[in-house]
């Protein structure tokens, strides 16, 4: 065997015990805790920004944030329920959670703050999904009226689940945006529910 044999062979195996690893930690995690509903939170989303010049404008990003956080969490809730029989566990209805969390006068835009002990008793599951996205490296600003953007073509989107009983963190998934304004585009749901929550699916530890 020569040398470039040898190291394909060395990448390879290795591939293969990491993805066992991982496989092994998911299983744990199934292996530990009894979940059999779970619950999808708004996602929390951070835009960059710079001089807001009153308190309107910053009323209004807020406002513009909580509205993507929600269209994130409708996209992961519709990617995770697209092939119900692939799930291990059941998904409470992305809206029955929002009516919960209006209803005991829950601030979305910090939920993700909250103590998820607590948060799963009051929607009645076993375990919350979180969700952020974030702006990463800002490539270029744009000026309004009243706020001067940072529009960022790198964005992180970290999702991370947590146990209702002990409040403990499970597991979490992170991956890199090399897209601007998905937002602002037709195609946004699109793109956010076949392409990036798709991979999320295939890694989420209650899938078959």
């Amino acid at each position: 065997m020569n040398k470039a044999h040898c190291w394909c062979y060395i990448v390879v195996l290795l591939l293969l015990v990491t993805n066992y690893q991982a496989k092994a930690q998911e299983t744990a995690a199934q292996a530990t805790y009894d979940h059999r509903i779970i619950a999808v939170l708004p996602f929390k989303t951070r835009t960059a920004y710079f001089k807001p010049q009153s308190k309107d404008a910053v009323q209004a990003l807020q406002e513009r944030e909580a509205a993507e956080g929600l269209q994130l969490q409708e996209a992961l809730y519709n990617a995770m329920t697209q092939d119900e029989e692939k799930l291990l566990v059941d998904v409470q209805d992305w809206q029955l959670t929002d009516s919960l969390l209006k209803a005991a006068r829950v601030d979305f835009r910090n939920v993700n703050n909250l103590d998820a002990q607590s948060l799963c008793r009051l929607l009645k599951v076993d375990a919350v999904l979180t969700g952020e996205l974030a702006e990463l490296r800002v490539s270029r600003t744009y000026t309004t009226s009243t706020l001067i953007f940072a529009a960022s073509k790198t964005k992180r989107m970290i999702i991370e689940l947590y146990d209702g009983k002990t409040g403990d963190h499970i597991w979490n998934f992170e991956k890199e945006l090399d897209v601007a304004g998905i937002f602002d585009t037709e195609k946004h749901n699109q793109y956010l529910e076949k392409r990036l929550l798709k991979a999320f699916i295939r890694k989420f530890p209650y899938t078959r």
